[in-house]
């Protein structure tokens, strides 16, 4: 069976990143996007090279600090996963994600503060973001 951009199960996410949420170079953006609109054989021409831009231009995945913080994660992963928040605040739980220990230390003051500016907002149930 020939793989797409979307059946691709170890290329998907990754060509979803680079091309739509990811700061990667314009040349990685732009070869995403072209497999995202290619056709099954045309893809499966430029999956190697899909492949190899993967391994130089990894996804970033949650950092330890994120991870380690319940009093945290679960809300950051809410607004990750499209919790309705103002563009400021999820660029900032974005960083957060892919933060550090050191990194994520000097935003979760901040993090704290939106976290409980945006409990009262409306619409949003205070357990939106627990952690099942």
């Amino acid at each position: 069976m020939m793989e797409s951009a979307n059946t691709d199960p170890e290329l998907r996410d990754w060509l979803r990143w680079a091309s739509e949420l990811g700061n990667t170079p314009a040349f990685v953006r732009l070869v995403a996007d072209a497999a995202c609109l290619a056709c099954s054989p045309d893809f499966e021409m430029l999956r190697p090279v899909l492949v190899e831009l993967k391994r130089l231009q990894p996804q970033p995945q949650p950092g330890p600090a994120a991870t380690g913080d319940p009093e945290l994660f679960g809300w950051l992963r809410w607004v990750s996963g499209g919790g309705h928040v103002p563009s400021f605040v999820r660029t900032l739980v974005e960083a957060a994600l892919c933060a550090c220990r050191s990194d994520y230390a000097l935003l979760r003051p901040v993090l704290l503060e939106l976290k409980q500016r945006h409990l009262d907002h409306p619409g949003v149930s205070p357990n939106a973001w627990s952690i099942d």
